[in-house]
């Protein structure tokens, strides 16, 4: 062999003088590789792309080199060293990394790749048998490298390559036995794998970086919404959230759409929100459809609020969609009072206040407006806007 000069009888990682350098040497001469590692990371699989592809069958035997545990927690700590690893290299190269891992998947698959655990005893064997072809000799690095990219590449270790044929030939029978008492876990890595191989509907992309983006931006959870709260045992995690985002958008913007599909509970995150605002003693104008009027929001007032909140009640104004549709529906002096000293304003279906010239658009916006009228100035107010997600995707 002609690189057989180049490798050093000690390997410890040191400089160049690596396991991985050594492999990327030794595996263009081998048929096989078969590896016993106390801790795998697929990461040094793709470290070797390209160099072990050509190989006729890779085998791995693992185990945990700390402590003895069964097959079930060998199998569970195997996944998580596999996903840290994976994530590892995504970040280091995500092109690279995604390709590697489309040949790692086809190799098990195929079984090109064979992964087995040891769980009869504490496995804390390193070891790499590379049988050769049209070489006169077999090659074997043996020592405390682990099969991962620490142990490859960086940790200070001590490893011996030999061609040595008696060496060789009791490490071959002693990896043969080891090899028929452990168990596969092919589909296990499997698993893993396809998880990151899988490939994304734009709208799963879309819906993902929207939770991220919004991720921790909900208002913070209060003793009262934890202890005290009516709706908020009632909500889905999802509504609670809803809430949260909502009440902190409102906050810094002094307004907020609530937007979901239909069936998801808008009506509920608003309960909460009405909910909230009757806590703070404000004066809350609600618009609501006809139609939503008694079968809906009366309803669910009567049946979750006004059993606790029977006074507070007397601070919400319910409104029809329809009032704000005709001239003279609403009283001016209803109007003024919205104006001056209203503090929140909640609009059931909001988008049919859509069009900026309808005169409900114009009544609603003059109960917005800030400016002074007759020397008293309006409060400010936070308004919230239920609107069906579908409605709000087609027109905007």
């Amino acid at each position: 062999m002609a690189y057989n000069a180049k490798i050093p009888t000690l390997i410890d990682n040191l400089g160049d003088n690596t396991v991985l350098n050594a492999l990327k040497q030794l595996l263009p001469f081998a048929q096989a590789l078969d590896v016993a590692t106390g801790t795998f990371e697929i990461g040094s699989l793709l470290a070797l792309d390209g160099l072990w592809q050509p190989l006729q069958k890779l085998r791995m035997l693992m185990g945990d080199e700390t402590t003895r545990r069964t097959r079930n927690e060998l199998i569970e700590a195997l996944k998580l060293q596999s996903e840290a690893s994976i994530e590892a290299e995504k970040e280091r190269d995500d092109v690279q990394a995604l390709t590697g891992l489309e040949a790692v998947r086809a190799a098990l698959v195929a079984s090109k790749i064979v992964a087995r655990i040891y769980t009869r005893a504490k496995f804390h064997a390193k070891a790499y048998y590379l049988p050769t072809k049209n070489q006169p000799v077999d090659y074997a690095l043996l020592g405390s490298s682990n099969f991962t990219e620490p142990g490859l590449t960086r940790n200070m270790e001590l490893n011996l390559f030999t061609t040595d044929k008696t060496q060789i030939e009791n490490l071959k029978a002693w990896y043969q036995k080891a090899w028929a008492e452990a168990d596969v876990v092919n589909n296990e890595l499997i698993k893993v794998i396809e998880r990151h191989l899988r490939a994304f509907a734009p709208f799963e992309i879309w819906a993902k970086a929207l939770f991220e983006y919004f991720n921790g931006r909900e208002a913070p959870l209060t003793d009262w919404e934890r202890t005290k709260s009516v709706m908020f045992p009632v909500l889905s995690k999802y509504q609670q959230d809803g809430y949260r985002q909502a009440r902190e958008i409102a906050n810094k913007w002094k307004g907020a759409f609530v937007c979901d599909g239909v069936g998801l509970g808008k009506t509920f995150i608003g309960l909460m929100l009405l909910e909230y605002h009757l806590n703070r003693g404000d004066q809350i104008l609600l618009i609501v459809p006809k139609s939503a009027e008694q079968s809906v929001w009366r309803r669910n007032i009567d049946r979750y609020l006004r059993p606790h909140y029977q006074r507070a009640l007397r601070h919400v104004d319910i409104k029809r969609h329809t009032d704000f549709g005709r001239a003279g529906t609403i009283p001016k002096h209803d109007l003024d009072y919205y104006r001056n000293y209203c503090d929140v304003i909640m609009i059931d279906e909001a988008h049919h206040f859509r069009t900026p010239h309808a005169n409900r658009c114009r009544l609603l916006m003059s109960i917005l407006d800030t400016a002074s009228h007759n020397g008293e100035s309006p409060k400010e107010k936070k308004c919230y806007f239920r609107r069906r997600f579908e409605s709000l995707a087609q027109r905007d």
